[in-house]
């Protein structure tokens, strides 16, 4: 394909670099590559009607469908950044360019799509030993498996409102701790609110057998967990067909030896815990024992508790989760247990299910966990921009001492809800974002001081990235 990248004076270098040869370059009359207008563009049509697309600044606003019939090529917008050119250049044949959509968000959304199509791919035909309703348990795509860790002190409506926000971040069951010391009754209830209100499968999380014994006829999809101790539970177990998950007290060799009583009494729903350690207390030990169980047990499926790993290191969950949900799919694991209970694992369940996804699909392709159009990345980038030159002579910035109040009144952030609100003596603001914040306080002529609009400027900024980042915001503390 012929193709030709438009730009103008200030991108033209980077331009050149970014295409590296794959295309040819056309550098217009005007400074910034944006302002570019079909007025502008239709001086070369003479030069462009040889192409086959002209690519177009990303950022590039106007209709130039106009002048693409009047020369008889396609004009479409590129990527927002010139450093993108070569990524999209590499990848046009895969993606229909838009008028209105920058190639590089094309692309990203083509890989996603991509992505996706072949995760449920996977689903639809991977191989299972059984299934929790409708759930495959399979070897190939873990199911999630998110615990509410203080369900028993909730209400229904709590309950209900944290079982219907975990299943719309990606949770495929959901799992009810069950506290060591709990009131039989009240354990009960909250099973009872769950099983009702839960439009996915429902498990519990408990070593008491009394509560295990209550809570079968009641409708749990899934027990968590049976050892040794609990073969007594056999027959109720095989009347209602629930599927159980075994752990083995003293190791692997009584998991296995567990398994192997289980099975002689025709339990077949089962799921094995071989226990992944926490960081520091035998987590490489730990998976070395899933490997090894999954070597010697290949068509037994197995549970992984993340949570043991996300919840007691102090690093940021996203690329826990990553690694964990890598070694996970290695491991032929079928559920991938997590919790969100502290501050620093809010957003765990979604993050374990796209890491499993992005593990998973490049399993199936046999590729690294990279490029899919779906990632965990947060703060780092995937790609640096290229920095603009140091210039030779500058002021160095310095901080001011002196402060004046505006007379027009003081403001105080804060976040709730996840919405920014300043409060005024004349009005009370609400907001998503920084930029329309302070454009209603201007136009509501709020402020009066350059130095006042500057400060308000940085706080809601900050704030708007707390709201981002989902994390904690006060008024003029450090970020």
């Amino acid at each position: 394909m012929n193709i030709i990248a438009i730009t103008g004076e200030e991108a033209y270098q980077d331009v050149v670099k970014a295409i590296s040869g794959k295309a040819d370059v056309l550098k217009i009359d005007i400074d910034v590559a944006a302002f570019i207008t079909p007025s502008k563009l239709s001086k070369y049509k003479d030069k462009l009607k040889k192409y086959d697309l002209v690519l177009l600044p990303g950022l590039v606003k106007g209709n130039f469908r106009k002048l693409e019939e009047d020369i008889g090529t396609k004009i479409r917008l590129g990527p927002i950044h010139a450093f993108d050119l070569g990524m999209v250049l590499d990848n046009i044949d895969k993606i229909e360019l838009s008028h209105e959509i920058p190639a590089c968000r094309l692309l990203q959304e083509f890989k996603k799509n991509e992505t996706f199509s072949i995760y449920d791919k996977l689903k639809e035909e991977s191989k299972y030993a059984f299934k929790i309703r409708d759930l495959k348990v399979s070897y190939t795509v873990p199911l999630i498996l998110a615990e509410i860790v203080n369900a028993t002190e909730m209400t229904k409506e709590e309950l209900s409102l944290h079982i219907e926000y975990f299943v719309e971040e990606g949770a495929d069951m959901i799992d009810i701790g069950i506290p060591v010391e709990i009131d039989l009754e009240r354990a009960i209830q909250t099973i009872k609110w769950a099983v009702n209100v839960s439009p996915v499968p429902v498990s519990i999380d408990t070593l008491n057998s009394r509560i295990i014994e209550k809570a079968i006829p009641e409708g749990v999809d899934l027990i968590l967990s049976v050892s040794r101790d609990s073969l007594g539970l056999i027959p109720l177990i095989s009347k209602y067909d629930v599927a159980i998950v075994v752990i083995g007290k003293t190791g692997l060799r009584d998991l296995i030896s567990t398994i192997s009583v289980l099975r002689r009494e025709g339990i077949e729903k089962i799921i094995a815990d071989p226990i992944l350690n926490p960081p520091g207390f035998g987590l490489s030990k730990s998976i070395c024992r899933y490997r090894k169980f999954r070597e010697l047990n290949p068509n037994i499926p197995t549970l992984m508790g993340v949570g043991n790993v996300s919840e007691l290191i102090d690093a940021d969950s996203q690329g826990v989760n990553a690694l964990v949900a890598s070694l996970a799919i290695e491991l032929g694991a079928s559920i991938l247990l997590t919790t969100e209970h502290s501050p620093k694992t809010t957003g765990c369940v979604k993050e374990l299910k796209t890491a499993s996804v992005m593990a998973a699909v490049s399993k199936y392709r046999n590729t690294p966990p990279k490029d899919l159009g779906v990632d965990l990345l947060i703060i780092k980038e995937k790609f640096k921009r290229p920095e603009g030159d140091m210039p030779k002579k500058f002021i160095k910035a310095r901080n001011s001492i002196r402060f004046k109040r505006d007379p027009l009144g003081d403001f105080r952030i804060w976040i709730s809800n996840g919405k920014i609100v300043v409060s005024h003596k004349k009005a009370i603001i609400v907001g998503d974002d920084a930029k329309s914040i302070i454009s209603t306080i201007l136009e509501m002529g709020l402020i009066s001081s350059l130095q006042h609009a500057s400060y308000l400027g940085r706080e809601l900024m900050k704030a708007e990235l707390a709201v981002r980042f989902n994390r904690s915001y006060m008024q003029d503390d450090v970020f």
